[in-house]
């Protein structure tokens, strides 16, 4: 008798620590997901890489204008992103923050789908699987929708599977329409989701479920959360489904084709067919279908390896591939059973997989790394991949047919890899990533965005409210979003050919400044060096020549070569104050801005100059800007050599122009009186100030007196 309560009451134990094991290790799981992910937040500090710059916009558009989207980005993460939008770097890091928590989600959802559907063991090891991929991890961290995505795919799935099961419930197939319409929400894909599951459902109950009311609960309840997004569409774009990527880019040829300066010449699918021939169009479609295996290969593999890369363009991976066709052909019994077992799982998981797969290869002409898109199919994989090892390792323990031995071997040599070489690799990995905590995230994010976004807080400067047209390149670098509320970006146009085109175009965006940077000169070195005088580039550095004597060169930052070169037109209108002062016969001051939020003690004044070189000098000359009172004193002064000292005056060109913008600090004791603003230039080692003419006489004192104003109450003293 107590032989047979020894085994009853291990089995009882065992099924209640069983559960308690799972939530251990589940926890485990999740603890290294979040120190990577925040290592991986850590060097995710631009905030302008990718699209991080065009969602963190989106954001701000909804909450302060009730911009749903901006025809490439559909409004579900965006509309989260809204709750904490502000014009702050804490912005950005809630948002990368948010992403990641999507991503945690997404590993529990994964555990407990993999458990209902299949076993525990299944979830455990797809929880594991995706908690440790790599590409999981940095889509997980970045101001992007991939890990949303994710999620509302998964779950859309696991729902779609349950309904294709139970064709009567009317609750689980309007849910799939709720959960499909979410993942539309959360970006254009999700719209093939509603034709996988439509073919899921006739190919599995015939097209007779088409007279089921559960049909067209899907159908209505898709249509009820994506109705908002149809409305807007058709109010903003003129078409309910609206996107830019499938109306327009994925009949490019090339990603360029995106920045044109006529949006109307976009191709479409009517151009394209008209422009290429059917078989450009099926060798194109062709390469992508072969180059997608490799994306696939890479999203599956848990890690990003140089190693891994090398292997798959090696003979070796055609070995692989026909080991693992092989063992399929072995197994095709055990598979053909899994299929009756789980044919809602199989026949859905194809279809998605197949729609995903052609689409994209037909998309990776223009980007080629599109693993970002497939993305939302790993979670379905990686519980087809472990429901298969799972099922593998039990037909070994199982089987009559295999020795003892051989089922110790197997058992041995799992259990020798899980103790000598992923375990070991799980926990050090994780605890090489765990120094990120000791850094604060948003502190992190504010410095490293404080470099790139000098060239849009020196436009901003002397502009208070009217907004300023800034013409910028296609790279990653400057937080548009962060300046957007007063600074009108432009994308440059690589298809600008001449400079009448180009003039044409500034006139016609209001463009104002243009930043020039490397990427935008390696995009169009054919318009680069007659436009604004580019020399060349050397790494992220742009070598100026001479440019146009209708551009104004205002900033070189950090130095010379600059990151960051941002000319200002001079077109009618500018400056605002024009004038004819001439310095020692080398420099002309053409005109000047005088612009301040009110004239009060301790407040700005912001004054921008505009000098032409009218010969080379040798002295490199520094420009004073005062603000002399009515007692004769000075109450707010800067002086520095003009351009910040990244461009002297030992190095100005005959009709080279400058802009040069001074922030002026009005003493916080100066009193209520009418004050003057004095310039002039001077040599710092002598102190010799350059005699300035006008009207063919000379100034008195070599000072010129730019402009007068008249300050409010000054502050009362406590």
């Amino acid at each position: 008798m107590e032989n047979q309560v020894k085994p009853q009451s291990l089995t009882l134990n065992l099924r209640l620590w069983l559960p308690v094991l799972a939530a251990l290790m589940l926890t485990l799981f999740l603890a290294r997901f979040i120190t990577v992910g925040w290592q991986r937040m850590l060097l995710n500090s631009n905030s302008a890489l990718g699209d991080q710059n065009a969602y963190l916009q989106l954001g701000l558009d909804l909450r302060e204008y009730g911009v749903l989207t901006d025809g490439t980005r559909n409004p579900l993460y965006p509309i989260l992103l809204a709750i904490f939008a502000r014009r702050e770097w804490h912005y950005f890091t809630y948002a990368k923050l948010l992403s990641l928590a999507f991503g945690l989600i997404g590993i529990l959802a994964i555990y407990y789908i993999g458990y209902r559907l299949f076993d525990l063991p299944t979830a455990l090891l797809s929880a594991f699987l995706l908690s440790i991929n790599m590409e999981f991890v940095l889509h997980s961290t970045f101001v992007l929708a991939e890990s949303m995505l994710v999620l509302c795919i998964l779950c859309a799935w696991f729902v779609m599977v349950r309904a294709l099961r139970e064709p009567g419930s009317g609750l689980l197939w309007g849910m799939a329409g709720v959960l499909v319409g979410l993942a539309y929400l959360a970006k254009g894909t999700g719209q093939l989701l509603v034709g996988c599951f439509i073919l899921a459902a006739f190919l599995l109950h015939g097209v007779r479920v088409i007279k089921r009311r559960t049909f067209w609960a899907f159908l209505g309840a898709y249509s009820a959360v994506a109705l908002i997004l149809w409305i807007f569409n058709w109010r903003a774009f003129g078409n309910p489904t609206f996107n830019i990527a499938i109306t327009h880019q994925m009949w490019m040829d090339k990603w360029e084709q995106n920045f044109v300066s006529d949006t109307s010449t976009l191709p479409t699918v009517w151009s394209y067919w008209q422009n290429h021939s059917w078989q450009e169009a099926w060798s194109r479609a062709w390469k992508g279908l072969a180059d997608m295996r490799f994306s696939v290969a890479k999203m599956l593999w848990p890690t990003r390896s140089l190693a891994f890369d090398h292997f798959l363009h090696s003979g070796w991976s055609g070995v692989a591939l026909a080991a693992v066709l092989a063992v399929a052909l072995v197994a095709r019994r055990s598979m053909w059973a899994f299929f009756r077992c789980q044919r809602e799982v199989v026949v859905l998981t194809a279809l998605m997989s197949v729609a995903f797969y052609l689409l994209f290869a037909w998309y990776i002409a223009i980007v080629p790394i599109p693993i970002r898109f497939l993305l939302p199919l790993l979670p379905l994989w990686l519980l087809i991949v472990a429901v298969s090892l799972v099922g593998a390792l039990r037909w070994v323990l199982n089987s009559r047919r295999l020795p003892v031995w051989s089922k110790i071997v197997v058992v041995a040599s799992g259990a020798l890899v899980l103790i000598s070489v992923v375990g070991p690799w799980f926990v050090l990995s994780g605890l090489a990533n765990g120094q990120a905590f000791q850094q604060n995230l948003f502190h992190a994010d504010a410095a490293f965005n404080g470099d790139s976004e000098q060239p849009l807080l020196w436009v901003r400067s002397g502009h208070m409210n009217a907004p300023v047209g800034v013409m910028v390149g296609p790279g990653n670098y400057l937080p548009t979003w962060r300046h957007s509320d007063l600074l009108h970006f432009v994308k440059y146009p690589l298809d600008i050919k001449t400079p009448g085109d180009f003039d044409a175009f500034l006139s016609a965006e209001g463009v104002e400044y243009v930043i020039v940077d490397a990427d935008m000169v390696d995009r169009g070195r054919r318009a680069a060096k007659y436009l604004l005088g580019v020399q060349g580039i050397d790494g992220d550095r742009v070598a100026l020549g001479a440019w146009p004597s209708d551009w104004a060169l205002g900033l070189a930052y950090p130095d010379v070569p600059c990151k960051w070169c941002v000319f200002r037109r001079m077109t009618d209108g500018f400056p605002t104050h024009t004038t004819s002062f001439v310095l020692g016969n080398a420099v002309r001051l053409v005109g000047y801005d005088v612009l301040a939020d009110g004239f009060r003690p301790g407040g700005d004044v912001t004054v921008t100059l505009y000098w032409e070189s009218l010969r080379p000098v040798e002295t490199d000359y520094t420009v004073f800007t005062q603000l002399l009172g009515p007692d004769w004193q000075l109450h707010g002064q800067v002086d520095r050599q003009p351009v910040y000292g990244q461009w002297p005056t030992s190095r100005w060109q005959p009709g080279q122009r400058f802009i040069d913008k001074f922030v002026v600090r009005i003493s916080e004791t100066a009193p209520a009186s009418e004050y003057l603003i004095l310039v002039g230039l001077y040599d710092l080692t002598t102190g010799q100030r350059l005699p300035v003419v006008a009207g063919g006489e000379q100034l008195p004192d070599d000072v010129i007196i730019l402009d007068r104003f008249t300050t409010e109450e000054g502050k009362e003293k406590e």
